[in-house]
């Protein structure tokens, strides 16, 4: 197929083209994906398979035509487009409609409020929680989960239901990722769409069934040694310590979040889809300096990255990154040249056919959004700005910029204000971001086999840390740190308005400022 593009620029001034051929088909795959698990069980039986062979017929139909009466370069072009995203129409139908038995099984629907007991497989690390009770302060753990078979006295259920488990603190046992669970407790199913099926409130003491396999206890050991590690060190910054490092959010105040949220630095709290380019860059680099050969590095990355994914959990943002450096390998690997915006839609694609509640999620969009920003606003923002400041100053305020104003509009749905300073802080806080992760996550693999180093590195990465934390107390305490903004799709709308029609504004005027795909 022929390149579909919007027009650009290039460095040299001549026409440059951007790739658009996946996203339009990521988009509707994203729509149908968020609309299909927001249905009632009953009507998605029903509505599913129509849908899904309606779309599959399309395409097939689309692609017949093409093939046998178009003869025209652009209309074969849309043709494809077309088949393209109805072919990924149906596959995301298929999913929602197959997942859908074993996630909320309809005998499992009427235990809903009776005492059941359930095996489960823990799936995030426990967060402790409080709560007001009758005694007072009622102190307690939650953790997501796969809820694999529920008992009663009746009958056994198979299942895979993905659960919230509540548990109070002196029934647990100790909750790893990767152990089965035995407990006891009553079922709440949630809404249509929520990301689980059903909250679990255990009573009694949680009964460890079976362990993690070998590959989760190796890196449940490293987080606890390395959480441990930080947890001794002094300020802010060894809140975010762990999470700049493996992920690891327990440690992170509501204070510091809050801070974290207002200065525009949230995604600064935890490994991002950022951490994970790092890491590849890194391993490419080092595979480059030791001479070897292209196939040899691509094969090392992909085995550090599933290590890696596995050490710091996948988070919607991290799986991200990791399927789209995977596409990206992939391309290299047979020889081709990747090109970043086609395999950015591709993993979407790729992640809402495999888990289709992953489009409901506010992680995904934002590290999506943050993705294509950077890849679609950052030259002409670039260009821009470098009428008033030098070429590399330009850019530093380009980047975060151009993700900001790809984020805002689901920011606004998050919370209906706007970080006033949140470009400004990232400047600051965003270089020390790589180094804290780089040192972090070497110490805390070598802390496995040198325990002394996990306490040097966690020291180590104190440093940017802590230099992120005041960055974000600072700016989260400065006068007019948020605007406030209207809330909910109206605000979201307004942004997405308002953003548009400044770009407009200026890209019309000098068409010399249009963008093009970084390759």
């Amino acid at each position: 197929m022929a390149a579909t593009a919007g027009p650009g620029v290039d460095e040299g001034g001549a026409l440059a083209r951007v790739d658009l051929r996946l996203v339009l088909p990521a988009a509707a795959c994203w729509l149908v994906a968020a609309l299909a698990v927001g249905l009632p069980s009953a009507v998605a039986a029903e509505v599913l398979p129509v849908a899904a062979a309606a779309a599959f017929t399309c395409a097939v139909v689309v692609v017949v035509v093409c093939a046998m009466h178009i003869n025209r370069g652009w209309v074969r072009t849309l043709g494809a487009t077309v088949a393209v995203i109805a072919a990924s129409v149906a596959l995301v139908c298929v999913s929602v409609f197959a997942h859908l038995p074993a996630r909320f099984p309809g005998d499992a629907s009427r235990l809903v409020g009776h005492s059941v007991s359930v095996i489960v497989t823990v799936d995030s690390a426990p967060v402790q929680t409080e709560s007001q009770g009758f005694s007072g302060v009622e102190h307690s753990i939650r953790f997501s989960a796969t809820a694999t078979l529920l008992k009663t006295t009746m009958q056994h259920i198979e299942l895979r239901m993905p659960v919230l488990v509540f548990l109070r603190s002196e029934s647990a046992a100790p909750v790893s990722i990767g152990a089965q669970l035995g407990l006891m407790g009553k079922l709440q199913a949630t809404d249509p769409g929520e990301s689980v099926a059903a909250l679990f409130f255990a009573e009694g003491v949680a009964t460890v069934l079976a362990q993690p396999p070998w590959y989760l206890d190796w890196a449940n050991r490293l987080r606890d040694s390395f959480r441990r590690s930080a947890s001794v060190l002094p300020g802010a910054g060894a809140q975010l310590v762990p999470g700049l490092a493996i992920g690891d959010v327990s440690l992170v105040s509501d204070e510091l979040n809050s801070s974290m949220i207002t200065s525009g630095l949230s995604h600064l709290t935890a490994v991002s889809g950022a951490n994970c380019a790092i890491v590849v860059a890194a391993i490419m680099l080092l595979g480059g300096a030791f001479r070897l050969s292209r196939r040899s590095r691509i094969t090392l990355c992909l085995i550090v990255m599933a290590a890696f994914v596995v050490l710091v959990t996948p988070s919607p943002s991290v799986l991200r990154a990791a399927v789209m450096a995977t596409i990206v390998l992939l391309a290299l690997a047979s020889g081709r040249t990747p090109r970043a915006l086609p395999a950015l839609a591709l993993a979407c694609v790729v992640m809402l056919v495999a888990d289709p509640w992953l489009s409901r999620s506010y992680g995904l969009a934002l590290s999506v959004l943050a993705t294509g920003g950077l890849l679609l606003l950052t030259r002409p923002l670039h260009r821009l700005l470098s009428r008033w400041f030098p070429s590399g100053i330009s850019l530093v305020i380009a980047v975060p910029l151009a993700a900001q104003l790809a984020c805002q509009p689901v920011l606004v749905l998050l919370s209906p204000s706007i970080s006033t300073y949140s470009v400004v802080a990232n400047l600051l806080a965003e270089p020390a971001a790589p180094v804290a992760t780089v040192i972090g996550l070497i110490s805390c693999v070598a802390g496995a086999v040198v325990p002394s180093l996990a306490s040097a590195g966690a020291w180590l990465t104190w440093v940017p840390a802590s230099w992120i934390a005041g960055v974000a107390t600072f700016f989260a305490d400065l006068p007019g740190a948020t605007l406030p903004w209207q809330g909910g799709a109206s605000g979201s709308a307004l942004v997405i308005i308002f953003t548009a029609a400044a770009f407009v504004a200026v890209f019309v005027r000098d068409p010399t400022l249009g963008a093009a795909e970084n390759p």
